[in-house]
């Protein structure tokens, strides 16, 4: 019983483990993005401070989730867009990018989770 208990636990690390990476491939591709190419410059001057709390807000209740899935990350994404909704120097446009751009990560999230779980010890 208590090996049973410690292959769940483990595949919960893996399967948060493999979140974490997802959204550490995101955050490495918007750096490029903004330090990469000639456009960055530009770019940094439109993104405003809240984004990157936004996302560290979101990592942060993946992190504490037991199970990840596509609607409880987008009811994740949601509520933390709301929060940020109320800033002054946050604009709508910019929030409802945001959000598209995490809902869209989902994909790779879901391909890590699974590439986790498969590494995961099987059940006998």
């Amino acid at each position: 019983m208590a090996k049973n208990n410690n292959n769940n636990s483990n595949k919960k690390k893996k399967i948060i483990a493999g979140s974490v990476t997802a959204i550490a491939v995101v955050a490495a591709a918007g750096a490029y993005l903004l330090y990469g190419t000639e456009g960055g410059k530009k770019k940094r001057k439109k993104i405003r401070s809240w984004s990157l709390r936004a996302k560290a807000d979101v990592l942060d209740r993946i992190e504490n989730l037991k199970e990840v899935n596509e609607n409880l990350y987008n009811k994740i994404v949601h509520e933390v867009s709301d929060k940020y909704k109320k800033l002054k120097q946050a604009d709508p446009e910019e929030i409802a990018v945001f959000v598209n751009e995490l809902k869209n990560q989902w994909k790779n999230i879901k391909k890590s989770i699974s590439a986790a779980e498969k590494s995961s010890p099987k059940k006998k």
